[in-house]
């Protein structure tokens, strides 16, 4: 049916193949639980790369809902406005994203469904009595909690629906946890997954078959043979069968919603930082109330000169090139907010990677004071000088919960701890005093004062609002423009907002097209392709799409 896609440990992507069947179970239980029809209107608010965007598509085709696309811009500088101008009533946010929204300014929504990231209590108290709130939050779309009677209870993962949940020790899946333990959850039914595609070695590992105890089956019962998915969460369970999630069995991680490959990290950081020997990339959580999860990544440096020991950890500034190889190679979200170096890694008595000593030695510092060990790393402050300049430093020194002596004109909107959705909280605080500064050129431009100056430049050339019809030519009926219009599209008056004139570029196509006897118009480009490309399978695969 399709391919997901996620990144491999060295940038290379694996696609788990889903089948028919496992869509059409999914979206049969899926349709029940979020109480679809075709009075709702999804808001797609995850991007297209995520396997929630695709979910939404096919839950609105099977239950006969509206999936509700935004514009981009909107999705991230105007979610609010945006949900209202579409009339959506459901949506999937990551709790951070949900924290951006009130929900008083979202009065259409009648169903919050929390995923992406570790859902807590806190996160749900706002939305809690105002909508029907889901958590979905587990990998596999088959587990979903949707009977919760109180916050608390929200942040349990659930039950299965339509496919049997086991769990087993993390260490060897043929040994089956008591209730109540820690272990690695396993899924068995129609929504499990054809495999990875073109990886039959990492689909033997993650989908396996007849496990001893199902073969062995329950004490008095039969034992049976089945096909079941590693999902590589790790969760608990109550007597009554709810889960709780509690974490990854692996190095993969969530940062803001986001999963991350840690080693996808640690093999693009050692190959745009020159001096960088070894690199361990962790999430820590700061000291302090409040904090959130942070990536950071942990080096063993070629410099003699180091001399901080594995006792401790310092911050390592890096130069302009690697930021720019590092923003080149990763997207936004797996790009570390903060740097340590270390003489050497901490290892185990098995001689392996201490990574829970290095969590520690992270987070023993707080937002703030991790902020000061760059400043000191980094050489002393530029202080902003421009009005625009003053204003987006005390926005960042607000959203970001740092001293403003903590940050100059140099400072990385992201090395300071900021993501996405801080992003989106100092575009809408610049939107209030009316400057239209998006969240792409906060997290695209490397220090305040590029995106102070992007942001004048947005100022400066703002464009005065376009009255609707207002570009036609004088003389035009506007009235019989849009009652021919409305015909020509078979539509209502109403619902033409507004008619452009033809560009000098698009009169001639039209004239092209119209002097043609086909009525079409035909145009030929000369595209290079590169030496690795087989000419063979290409001529094949194009005469397959024409025919």
């Amino acid at each position: 049916m399709y391919v997901v896609f996620t990144s491999g440990s060295t940038g290379t992507p694996k696609g788990a193949m889903i089948t028919h069947q496992n869509l059409a179970s999914a979206m049969h239980y899926e349709k029940d639980h979020y109480r679809l029809d075709e009075t709702s209107r999804i808001y797609n608010f995850s991007s297209y790369g995520f396997i929630v965007s695709v979910v939404n598509m096919f839950n609105a085709i099977c239950s006969g809902a509206c999936i509700c696309i935004p514009r981009e811009e909107d999705r991230r500088n105007k979610l609010a406005d945006s949900i209202n101008s579409l009339r959506a009533n459901i949506i999937h946010l990551t709790p951070s994203a949900a924290n951006v929204l009130d929900p008083n300014e979202v009065p259409g929504i009648n169903t919050v469904v929390f995923s992406g990231e570790g859902l807590h209590a806190d996160a749900i108290k706002k939305w809690w009595g105002k909508v029907r709130v889901l958590n979905a939050e587990c990998a596999p779309r088959a587990i979903i909690n949707d009977s919760a009677t109180t916050p608390a209870e929200v942040t349990r993962i659930g039950r299965g629906h339509g496919q049997k949940t086991w769990i087993v020790d993390p260490r060897d899946h043929n040994k089956l946890v008591p209730f109540g333990c820690v272990g690695e959850l396993l899924l068995e039914g129609p929504q499990v997954g054809r495999g990875y595609l073109g990886d039959p070695e990492r689909t033997a590992v993650s989908f396996i078959h007849d496990p001893v105890w199902l073969i062995k089956g329950p004490p008095g019962g039969v034992g049976r043979s089945g096909r079941l998915y590693k999902t590589g969460d790790l969760v608990q369970a109550d007597q009554n069968g709810m889960l709780t999630l509690i974490g990854r069995k692996d190095a993969q991680v969530k940062i803001r919603g986001q999963r991350v490959e840690l080693g996808e990290v640690e093999h693009h950081i050692l190959e745009s930082i020159d001096e960088a020997v070894q690199v361990v990339a962790e999430v820590i959580v700061p000291s302090g109330d409040g904090a959130s999860p942070m990536l950071a990544a942990f080096l063993v440096l070629d410099n003699a000169a180091v001399h901080n020991t594995v006792r401790a950890a310092k911050i390592h500034h890096i130069t302009a090139d690697s930021q720019k190889r590092l923003r080149d190679s990763l997207p936004v979200y797996m790009i570390p907010t903060v740097l340590f170096s270390v003489a050497v890694m901490s290892k185990t008595v098995t001689n392996k990677i201490n990574r829970r000593r290095l969590r520690e030695m992270g987070s023993v510092y707080s937002v703030q004071e991790l902020a000061e060990m760059r400043t000191q790393a980094g050489g002393p402050k530029r202080e902003p000088k421009k009005p625009i300049e003053k204003h987006l430093h005390v926005l960042w020194s607000r959203i970001l919960n740092l001293k403003p002596s903590s940050i100059g004109l140099g400072d990385s909107f992201i090395q300071l701890g900021g993501d996405s959705i801080s992003a989106m909280k100092v575009a809408s605080e610049r939107r209030k005093i009316g400057i239209d500064l998006s969240v792409a050129i906060i997290l695209s431009y490397s220090t305040l004062e590029e995106v102070a100056a992007q942001s004048l430049y947005i100022e400066q050339d703002m464009l005065e609002p376009v009255e609707p019809f207002s570009l036609l030519p004088n003389g035009e009926s506007v009235s019989g423009l849009v009652k021919q219009t409305a015909k020509l599209c078979d539509t209502e008056e109403s619902a033409i907002l507004d008619i452009y004139p033809c560009t000098p570029l698009q009169e001639g196509l039209f004239s092209l097209a119209l002097a043609s006897s086909l009525g079409d118009y035909v145009a030929q480009y000369t595209l290079e392709i590169s030496n690795e490309v087989e000419v063979e399978r290409l001529c094949d695969a194009w005469a397959t799409v024409v025919d």
